[in-house]
């Protein structure tokens, strides 16, 4: 079986583009359920702020493996929520 060819650097940037985006996308949205305000129009609660961190991991783990061939640090939701 042939190795996977490396990522170029520009979808290395695109992938860590979007890490970041759903990076501040959480942080807003975090800080809109400690406020108890909205967030992009709608008030955030548990299950929406949950979502949230879900694809910030996703975003974050695919952006891992592309640049290390594989996941070295885990995040979880529950750490995330605590930080």
């Amino acid at each position: 079986m042939a190795k996977k060819a490396p990522p170029t650097p520009e979808e290395l940037q695109k992938l860590k583009d979007a890490m970041d985006s759903t990076e501040l996308d959480f942080a807003n949205a975090k800080l809109a359920y400690y406020h108890r305000t909205e967030y992009k129009g709608q008030p955030v609660d548990y299950e929406n702020l949950e979502q949230y961190a879900k694809t910030f991991i996703a975003a974050n783990h695919a952006y891992q493996k592309a640049l290390y061939g594989k996941v070295r640090i885990t995040l979880s939701v529950a750490r995330l929520m605590r930080e």
